[in-house]
């Protein structure tokens, strides 16, 4: 028996230049799964396999998972891994699955541009369930028992013989790692696995990057050009938005607004 963690690393600017010589870290939604698979183990002495794709910089990330408690990581990198969508990723990971494995646990999307579907497609392609937003999992008898958090505060409890991947919900806390598993993380070893072409699937699209942020207050703010000076900066001084009656205080300061506005115009001040 076996438990799989799918980690993954993120860039922070604030860490270039640290002592850690890198600028990449392990993002929340892989703690969140590193946590999870923390309190399966202690019900079973199964070893857990911590499993990435991703770049060569995120070797130090990964060696701060092994800190952690993970016994093992593997990184796969490759031109098909590079060129690979989320279905194409997902046939990876389902080929490091091993026959003994009883758990795969994933976070939730990664905070950078992360989509939270990994999970859904390696359940697809092996055939197991998934259960969401997980708080606790164990093994009870021969059977692993999840618990995961429902609608309205309430927690569900879900029993099975088989195996299952698992979401595991946001905002666990880590255990915080000794000075002796730091020591013997920095000399952990990350293989790297580089798939053949052949196990790499076309993508069916490929991400080219963000662009510009819309503002959201863009058309809030903006005065019409169909009125006159007046009428703008009455608009400008509501704070842009038009009068509600149910909102006294937004009546008020419009009403004060629109009183200094006719005053200015009526003044010839805004010619």
């Amino acid at each position: 028996m076996s438990i799989i963690v799918l980690l993954r690393a993120v860039s922070e600017r604030e860490l270039a230049g640290g002592i850690r010589g890198s600028s990449h870290r392990l993002d929340a939604p892989s703690e969140d799964a590193i946590a999870l698979g923390l309190s399966l183990r202690s019900c079973t002495p199964a070893p857990m396999q911590g499993v990435a794709i991703g770049p060569p910089e995120w070797d130090v990330p990964l060696r701060d998972a092994v800190s952690l408690g993970v016994d093992q990581v593997e990184r796969m990198w490759g031109p098909s891994v590079v060129a690979g969508d989320i279905v194409a990723h997902a046939k990876l990971l389902a080929c490091k699955v091993s026959a003994d494995a009883r758990a795969v646990i994933a976070g939730g999307g990664a905070t950078d541009h992360g989509s939270g579907l990994i999970p859904f497609a390696l359940a697809e392609l092996l055939g197991w369930p998934v259960i969401e937003r997980t708080i606790g999992a164990g093994i009870e008898g021969e059977d692993l028992v999840v618990r995961a958090l429902a609608g309205g505060g309430r927690r569900t409890t879900y029993r099975m013989p088989a195996q299952a991947v698992l979401v595991a919900a946001s905002g666990r806390v880590l255990p915080y790692p000794t000075v002796a598993r730091k020591l013997a993380a920095r000399r952990a070893a990350v293989p790297v696995v580089t798939p053949p072409a052949a196990h790499a699937a076309e993508p069916a699209f490929t991400f080219e990057g963000f662009g510009p942020a819309r503002p959201v207050t863009r058309h809030l703010l903006r005065p019409s050009t169909a009125t006159g000076a007046g009428g703008r900066l009455r608009h400008l001084m509501a704070g842009g938005a038009s009068q509600s009656p149910a909102r006294g205080s937004m009546e008020a300061d419009a009403g004060v607004a629109a009183q200094l506005a006719d005053l200015l115009d009526k003044e010839g001040l805004l010619d």
